[in-house]
């Protein structure tokens, strides 16, 4: 121990300082370059331009499709692959928002929240939709992948396709499941309690999701409401929404 004291005496207090600062400088860089944390799902997303569902993402549950037939919202079909198809407007989507991991059965982990520029910039960018967004009847639902849409910069795979992207506000509209108001007690009650049902089929992990955090999810659309807004659908309806408001995202494909 007296060597020790007396090693550092011969030191100047210039130097301790000097040596001090030296060593804390090499523990910084060292832990920099040696204990750098792991970039996110969306810095990767953005670096490499295109991102997926997990390992398992081209694997399909071993089970006939399902069809469901509903006398107010159209006929849709459930395959074992992590993807629904509705047949009424011929677009097929992915029953959970990105940043989920499909293990082959069902749809796991925590999904990612995106500003509206951040999920438009990746999965695509649609138009300006004046606001109010237009109330539509289900003849008028159907919509055909817009000319002047532009397509996002990552390819999404899932499900042996690449061509997922950000829904239109239009095609959101397709999952409010609208029930008229001129439907009298009875049958405005058989609605609603259909479209709660169908969507607890067709997209369960949202509605697990919706259970458990208390409170409304919003998912981005790729079209403008307004300067700074853009339309999100919140399980109900659509709603104009400040661009920097976390979302999440629920990707579609036309059929």
């Amino acid at each position: 121990m007296d060597n020790v004291i007396s090693f550092f005496e011969t030191f100047t207090l210039k130097e301790i300082i000097i040596t001090v600062i030296g060593i804390l400088v090499s523990w910084m860089v060292s832990r920099y370059f040696f204990y750098k944390k792991k970039p996110s799902k969306i810095e990767d997303t953005k670096r490499f331009k295109e991102t997926d569902f997990g390992n398992n993402r081209n694997i399909t549950k071993e089970h006939d499709p399902i069809d469901l037939k509903s006398k107010y919202f159209g006929t849709w079909t459930i395959y074992g692959n992590g993807t629904v198809k509705d047949n009424t407007n011929y677009i097929t989507w992915i029953r959970a928002p990105w940043g989920t991991i499909w293990n082959g059965s069902e749809f796991i982990g925590d999904p990612n929240q995106l500003t509206w520029t951040e999920a438009s910039d990746l999965f695509g960018k649609g138009i300006y939709v004046k606001n109010p967004f237009p109330t539509l009847t289900l003849e008028q639902r159907p919509t055909i992948f817009k000319k002047n849409y532009t397509l996002g910069n990552c390819k999404v795979s899932f499900a042996n396709a690449e061509t997922w992207r950000l829904p239109t506000a239009a095609e959101a509209d397709t999952l409010k499941f609208f029930v008229p108001d001129h439907l009298d007690i009875d049958e405005y009650k058989r609605h609603q309690e259909e479209a709660k049902t169908l969507k607890a089929q067709l997209f369960p992990f949202l509605t697990t999701l919706s259970k458990q955090s208390n409170k409304y999810y919003r998912l981005w659309t790729a079209d403008l409401a307004d300067l700074q807004y853009a339309w999100s659908f919140q399980e109900t309806t659509l709603d104009d929404t400040k661009m920097d408001t976390p979302c999440l995202v629920l990707l579609v494909k036309n059929n």
